[in-house]
Order: structure tokens, then C-alpha cells, then sequence
């Protein structure tokens, strides 16, 4: 299809996940040289950072993502070098970001704004930011906010500090309880991660 038609940007997309995934490194790298050398799009612009990402070069991904916001300037862009910058680890550079880029009537920004402020050791006041920014959700979603809180919890020094929240988003939803067995299992929590991962599939 992309031989077919060169601007299938999404094709293209899903064209650097199938390749890298089956581990054919030197035909992304490639695939990405093409993508390079094309008028730049915003899903062009993605999958070439995408496929940096899933090649190892982080560096090399967050200069494309600049590259892209210099020229496009849009906020799929933006977000796409928000993104690269928090894989990158660069959390101080891309907290002002994602707090310019809050809205209060969605809290997925406020969530990614609650990781990386958790990242940098602030965790109270990351906790603060996404218990205000689900205060504010209409969609009547709590699991999700706890499910999040669940998840810096698991990266807390003390692991017993997961546990209850833990508990409370399996009760609301069992196959977020199932990721979170994952977690306990890893912070050595072994009987309550079993517990979480009743509900699993056999060989799941």
C-alpha cells in the first residue's frame, strides 16, 4: 500500500511497529530514510519518531520531534514531542508542557503531568495534581485516576503503600486489577498479586 500510494501516512505508521516488532531493524531504518525525505505530516512525523524510539536512538527521536514542532506547529505535534521527551527522561524539560497543555475537562494531561512530577521525586505533589485534575472528570471513570495512583504507588520506596489502592481499582475494574498484579508481584508482594491475578486468563 505504500509503494502504492507514498502519502498512506498511517500505512507507514503501522508499517515501522510491524517491522521493528519482527525485529527487521535494517529495513526500518530504511523505511524511515523515505519517511525523512518526504514534505513533513503530523502522522509522518510520528511514525519516524516511533520508529527511532523502537530502534534505540531516544536522542535522535526527541531532535526529529523538534524538528517537526518547529515546522508543523500543531498540538499533535506538540504532543508527540511531549511524549519523546518523557521516554527520553527528560521530565524537567517537559513539565511545563504538559502543564500548558491542561485541560480541565480531560485528565489524561494531568495524569502524564502526575508521572513525570513523581519522576522528579515530587510525589505529593503529583498525587495533588491528578486527585485535582479527577475531581474535576464528568465521565464518572474513578478507577482510572486510582489505577494511575496505583502505579506511581508501585514505584514508591514503601510497597506496602500499594496494596489498598491496589484493591479498590480491582474492585472497580478486575482487568485493571490484573496489571496491578503485575506490579505487586514485582515489589514482592507475591500473595496479594495472586489474589489480583484470579481473574487472569490461563496463560496469561
Amino acid at each position: 500500500l505504500l509503494e502504492l500510494d507514498p502519502e498512506q501516512d498511517q500505512v507507514a505508521e503501522g508499517l515501522v511497529v510491524a517491522l521493528s516488532t519482527l525485529g527487521r531493524q535494517s529495513e526500518v531504518r530504511r523505511l524511515l530514510g523515505e519517511l525523512r525525505a518526504r514534505p513533513p505530516t503530523p502522522a509522518r512525523a510520528r511514525a519516524v519518531v516511533m520508529g527511532l524510539v523502537r530502534l534505540g536512538d531516544v536522542d535522535e527521536a526527541v531532535a526529529e520531534a523538534r524538528r517537526a514542532e518547529a515546522s508543523l506547529r500543531s498540538p499533535e505535534v506538540e504532543g508527540l514531542l511531549r511524549s519523546a521527551l518523557e521516554t527520553a527522561g527528560a521530565y524537567a524539560e517537559v513539565e511545563p508542557r504538559y502543564r500548558a497543555a491542561l485541560d480541565p475537562a480531560d485528565p489524561r494531561t494531568a495524569e502524564y503531568l502526575a508521572a513525570a512530577l513523581a519522576a522528579l521525586g515530587r510525589v505529593r505533589e503529583a498525587f495533588a495534581v491528578l486527585d485535582e485534575a479527577h475531581r474535576r472528570d464528568e465521565r464518572g471513570r474513578p478507577e482510572v485516576g486510582l489505577y494511575v495512583r496505583a502505579m506511581l504507588l508501585g514505584a514508591a520506596p514503601d510497597p506496602a503503600r500499594l496494596w489498598p489502592t491496589a484493591a479498590r481499582v480491582a474492585a472497580l475494574n478486575p482487568s485493571y486489577g490484573e496489571d496491578l498484579a503485575v506490579v505487586l508481584a514485582l515489589r514482592g508482594d507475591l500473595a496479594h498479586a495472586a489474589q489480583l491475578a484470579r481473574t487472569m486468563a490461563p496463560g496469561a
